[in-house]
């Protein structure tokens, strides 16, 4: 049975953009479709999960690196909507991008499932329905496949389809795969510690719904976590005001480091 790669709930939206990592990217394919040895390889990075065998099935449930693994995917579908027939177009689908064991629009059909809050949109490029894309949308899921796109277009042209698939199979990442004895919330922590800080807010969430079922994260999210975001999009926002309601609890101001590990015995706690 096919494996499926599942953003969780708790995970940050896609952020990745056009002009602080897509750029960039196509640079480094570039110099990949460019190198005549055919030998160059280019690393992408590292991708941690859990592994959970749910109704027979196997997901892969991310840890840490979902940016590069969603933005693989949606270059590995821009170049199954430039393939110049149903035999690329499979080959595509078959290694990457589906389980022919699925039915289609079942829930393990794609090999990824992505987050809640980025599906929608996901799903239409999964689809093939390219034309009902928001063209104006701000979703990230959307500007950065259609860059892709016409990127890797401009690509295909000069050196060949065949040529430019060859050198994005030559970007490499690693995966670890974590067990039951690892401490995924302290992994989270210590893996994001050195890059964009986390809120508060973030940590508040990952604690209460990462050792949770996917099934359970979207309960938690649609329910609960989703009418925080929208009264507070900017997370720094919620912040202030999970320490406002600490206050509230406490008759103290917790100094914001702190928010976060009262927020583990007094909201979690609730």
């Amino acid at each position: 049975m096919g494996k499926q790669f599942v953003i969780p709930v708790y995970q940050r939206k896609y952020t990745w953009t056009v002009k602080n990592q897509l750029l960039q990217l196509m640079k480094d394919l570039h110099l990949l479709v460019k190198d005549e040895s055919l030998q160059k390889q280019h690393f992408l990075g590292t991708i941690v999960y859990f592994e959970n065998i749910v109704n027979y099935k196997t997901e892969r449930s991310i840890v840490d690196g979902q940016q590069r693994l969603v933005t693989m995917f949606l270059m590995a579908h821009a170049m199954k909507s430039l393939a110049e027939n149903d035999i690329r177009k499979r080959e595509i689908d078959d290694t990457y991008l589906q389980n022919y064991g699925e039915p289609e629009g079942t829930r393990y059909r794609q090999r990824l499932y992505p987050s809640v809050s980025d599906g929608d949109e996901y799903l239409l490029i999964a689809d093939g329905k390219y034309e009902q894309l928001d063209k104006a949308s701000h979703s990230n899921i959307v500007q950065n496949f259609l860059f892709l796109q016409r990127e890797l277009d401009k690509f295909v042209k000069e050196f060949g389809f065949d040529r430019v698939l060859y050198a994005i199979k030559r970007f490499s990442i690693v995966y670890i795969k974590l067990d039951e004895r690892d401490n995924a919330q302290q992994i989270f922590e210590s893996i994001n510690s050195t890059g964009e800080r986390l809120t508060a807010s973030d940590l508040i969430r990952n604690f209460i719904m990462m050792d949770k079922s996917n099934k359970e994260q979207t309960h938690l999210y649609n329910n609960y976590w989703k009418i925080l975001e929208q009264v507070f999009p900017d997370s720094k926002d919620m912040e202030d005001f999970f320490r406002y309601y600490l206050a509230s609890l406490s008759g103290d101001f917790a100094p914001k480091n702190l928010i976060y590990c009262q927020g583990q015995y007094k909201i979690v706690g609730l």
